[in-house]
């Protein structure tokens, strides 16, 4: 059984891995038959492994030999993995890398997809063999691969030169800044920001040592566009060492302050020809075991990287483009500006935009070296907006028609009216361009609104009264959808409420496009080349992604402000923003119950599908309050026996791998090959669709492929309220399986700590073995979740208990680097030479994290500076092997 669960363990993680290469697949440019070829072997491999790990669990023991010779290490799965992953170092899209300079293209050459091919096709075989039960051929077969892996190892290196550095910087990178850049450039005018570059104040920022220059104005005033221009003049000046970031209300990914640190690493490190040893150790301690970085860790990383950098410019456009519910998210920026500019770096200058709010005037003001005011005195941006003004006169085929003298009077309006707004300016341009008569125009002029809020009701007013229902339904959308919008997606949206969820054409938009009209001056649209899976061929295709023309819009709608006007009907309150499309999404996907969804057609053809798959839950949260009628259509969804909405859901997407339907191999796969109703319900931590299923007679110990059981799953996604249900409904707090042993250490290793006391409480045993960390402890210590050491140790926990990846709960604390950790296990009787794990001792494990303190503690408390084995033989070989310089001088005075 052990044999087993090892063996679906390895094939568990090579699936989301394997969906994964085929979305990167998906989306590189060139190379069609090649790319076809390996989507075609990588699929056909993957299949295979789905039907191994289905079979696994039910193979007399002569077969499960068979099955889990293939997860022996080195063995076909392994190498199987290795091999998507190698693919993944190369495909991954170069966001923020080269994509600042051009798209990415398919990386591979005519001998390396050969090579790629050939090992790929080498594993298929050997899976093969595996199901035709030929265990002499499978052995055979594994025994000549093993033999060959160093070499085919060395065909898949790809040839790649400097391949070490650029998956390091793949890892990091998460966002795009110049999709931000280049939008603003578009809207530059040549001439324009000159000023800027002239003042005293910028020149004074850009040669003198550790400056810092704040530059704020009110909403609409072109901070992005100014942002964008001084980063190509700083571009223009220096080739390296130039790094900038846009926060976009627009993309929650941008929104995330991790990625902000992420992008400025990837843009300072990417002409250099080695990695910084701190950027390359955060890989190592963070990166090779899937796992993510605090933000913490990423500043330090940072600051170690700017040094090396001189001058070294920082540029971040739009301060005050945050969420209203991630208030932490700005703090925490602002606060990373004020440790980098305390550190006194002589060789960075660094460069802000926002609004003058008082949150960040407070942390700023002390802080910075130059401000500039872009209100205050407006005088040169109204230059700028003259600029922009005249050349939207005598090229815009609608408004070039007119003759000079009105030309001169929109020029005199627009220009007096606009005070320091670009944005407002802008407004107007798009309202006049509609007069159809001079009468009209000079009437329009004579009524211009004197504010922003003024021009937004202005324009929702005109919305004509049949099209606002409409309208209003596509800005809740983009104000609360969970990713960006495309065209189709919206005109579908825009047309669908709980009410009236059908699929009638009638009641739908004849072209996408008229979404544009109805919102005009609202909504803008930027076009994307996708992939379609529907062409065999993996053609591109043009998509436009929808969003709103400025941040002030939806600011706006979203305010209190809108609810004291004329326009108060289109206010847009987030709890009833939420329900609503939670409603709609489910309603959405309940309308295809009485038919299977079996090909991209099929989901292409329905626009919403996709979205509504992926994200209704996440609208449905449980901190929404949902009507009983979509309860009882959630309800609905999970009830396979009753139509194919279930199936269809999860053909769609995959929420327990994050497979989206574009990157999936879900097309087609039946619905036994797919886990449990409450298996997912537990997944998601829907309670009342957890009691629903239990009532109806669900089994709680019913065994799965992933995790275990559904308190296994229930308990690593912290879904407090399920565990308690499935524990009074009798569910088996210590049944072993899976990958993760045990829910306690299931639940320990995903960091739901408020599960933990739930399930010690009920009984669990606090020093069952199994599972990838041997035990709860090991893998609190692996987490460095210092209160639930303290909490397992209270309960009982065995300090030495052997086993794991690590040995033993001080050998995984000592390789995190766990500086609380440590002492707390040596305290508690921790034998600080114990051997065994992967790296034979902990002091080994230290080493090779390069964790300096934690070498000294070990030490301090008697560790054996000169223990034999492990990975590297010996601590000293391990610190070596890690460039840990430290490290090796404090292992060498100590006696080595």
């Amino acid at each position: 059984m052990a044999e087993a669960l090892g063996v679906v363990g390895s094939i568990f993680a090579v699936l989301p891995l394997s969906a994964t290469v085929v979305e990167y697949l998906s989306t590189v440019n060139g190379a069609s038959e090649d790319r076809q070829r390996l989507l075609s072997e990588i699929s056909s491999a993957t299949g295979f492994l789905y039907v191994l790990k289905e079979q696994s669990g039910k193979a007399e023991s002569e077969r499960l030999a068979i099955i889990a010779s293939l997860g022996a290490p080195g063995g076909p799965v392994e190498q199987f993995q290795q091999a998507l992953e190698d693919l993944v170092a190369k495909l991954l899209p170069a966001k923020g890398l080269k994509k600042l300079e051009k798209a990415l293209t398919w990386p591979f050459k005519k001998e390396e997809i050969r090579a790629i091919l050939q090992r790929i096709e080498r594993q298929k075989s050997l899976f093969i063999l595996a199901l035709q039960n030929d265990h002499i051929g499978l052995s055979q077969g594994i025994r000549d691969d093993i033999a060959d892996l160093s070499r085919g190892v060395k065909e898949i290196g790809l040839a790649q030169g400097n391949d070490a550095k650029d998956k390091v910087l793949r890892w990091l990178c998460s966002t795009d800044p110049s999709s931000n850049h280049n939008a603003a450039r578009k809207k530059h005018e040549p001439s324009t920001g000159a000023w800027l570059l002239r003042s005293k104040t910028f020149t004074e920022w850009k040669d003198k040592p550790n400056s810092f220059l704040w530059l704020h104005g009110i909403p609409g005033c072109g901070k992005m566009i100014l942002c964008s221009t001084v980063i190509e003049n700083i571009a223009n000046d220096y080739t390296d060492g130039v790094a900038y970031y846009y926060f976009d209300f627009n993309d929650r990914a941008k929104q995330n302050v991790d990625n902000c640190p992420r992008s400025v690493i990837v843009q300072l490190c990417r002409g250099a020809e080695k990695l910084p040893d701190s950027v390359q150790k955060l890989y190592d301690q963070f990166g090779r075991h899937q796992m993510e970085p605090s933000l913490g860790d990423l500043f330090e990383a940072l600051l170690s990287v700017i040094p090396g950098r001189d001058p070294c410019f920082i540029i971040l456009d739009a301060l005050d483009e945050f969420e209203r519910e991630d208030e932490s998210e700005r703090k925490d920026v602002l606060a990373m500006l004020s440790q980098i500019v305390s550190r006194g770096l002589k060789n960075l200058h660094i460069l802000v935009t926002s609004r003058k709010e008082s949150d960040i005037e407070s942390i700023l003001a002390p802080i910075v070296t130059g401000k500039l005011s872009l209100s205050q005195d407006s005088t040169e941006v109204d230059a700028d907006i003259g600029v922009w003004v005249y050349h939207c006169l005598v090229t815009d085929f609608k408004l070039k028609r007119w003759s000079d003298s009105v030309k001169k009077e929109i020029e005199t309006s627009l220009i007096d009216g606009a005070h320091g707004m670009f944005r407002w300016a802008e407004c107007q341009i798009t309202a006049l361009r509609l007069c159809r008569t001079e009468a009209l125009l000079k009437k329009a002029l004579k009524q211009l609104p004197k504010t922003l809020d003024q021009t937004y009701d202005r324009i929702l007013l005109n919305i004509p009264e049949e099209s606002r229902q409409m309208a209003r339904t596509a800005l809740l959308w983009l104000a609360y959808s969970k990713r960006p919008l495309y065209l189709d997606e919206l005109a579908e949206a825009a047309a669908l409420s709980p009410e009236s969820c059908t699929l009638d054409r009638q009641d739908r938009l004849c072209d996408p496009h008229e979404i544009l009209d109805i919102c005009s001056g609202l909504v803008t649209t930027i076009p994307e080349n996708v992939r379609d899976p529907r062409d065999y061929q993996n053609h591109e295709r043009e998509r436009e992604l929808l969003r709103f023309a400025h941040f002030s819009v939806k600011e706006y709608l979203i305010s209190d402000r809108i609810t004291k006007g004329n326009a108060s009907d289109f206010a847009i309150l987030e709890p009833e923003a939420q329900t609503f499309l939670a409603q709609v999404c489910i309603s959405y996907l309940l309308l295809f119950n009485d038919y299977e969804l079996s090909s991209a057609e099929d989901v292409y053809s329905k626009p919403l599908l996709e979205y509504a798959a992926r994200f209704w839950h996440v609208h449905a949260s449980n901190n929404v309050m949902l009507p009983a009628k979509t309860v009882s259509q959630m309800h609905n969804l999970f009830r396979p026996h009753k139509g194919a909405s279930f199936l269809n859901w999860l053909r769609l997407y995959e929420p327990m791998f994050e497979i989206p339907f574009s990157a999936s191999l879900q097309m087609g796969k039946p619905l036994r090959h797919f886990e449990s109703p409450l298996y997912y319900a537990s997944f998601l931590g829907r309670l009342e669709v957890a009691r629903s299923l239990v009532d109806e007679g669900a089994d709680v110990n019913a065994q799965n492929d992933g995790y275990a059981s559904v308190l296994q799953v229930a308990a690593a996604h912290d879904a407090e309220s399920v565990v308690q249900l499935l524990l009074k409904e009798g569910a088996d707090v210590n049944a072993q399986g899976s990958v993760y042993g045990s829910a306690l250490q299931v639940a320990v290793l995903r960091g739901a700590e408020s599960v933990v006391p739930l399930l010690l409480k009920a009984g669990a045993d606090v020093n069952a073995q199994g599972g990838r960390h041997g035990s709860a402890l090991q893998a609190a210590a692996k987490r460095d979740a210092e209160s639930v050491v303290q909490l397992l140790l209270k309960a009982g926990a065995d300090v030495n208990a052997q086993g794991g990846a690590y040995g033993s709960a001080l050998q995984a604390a000592a390789r995190r680097g766990a500086e609380s950790v440590v002492p707390l296990l040596i305290k508690a009787g921790a034998d600080v030479n114990a051997k065994g794990g992967a790296y034979g001792s902990a002091l080994q494990a230290a080493a090779a994290g390069d964790a300096e303190s934690v070498v000294q503690l070990l030490l301090k408390a008697g560790a054996d500076v000169n223990a034999q084995g492990g990975e590297y033989g010996s601590a000293l070989r391990a610190a070596a092997g890690h460039c840990a310089g430290s490290v090796v001088q404090l292992l060498l005075k100590a006696g080595c």
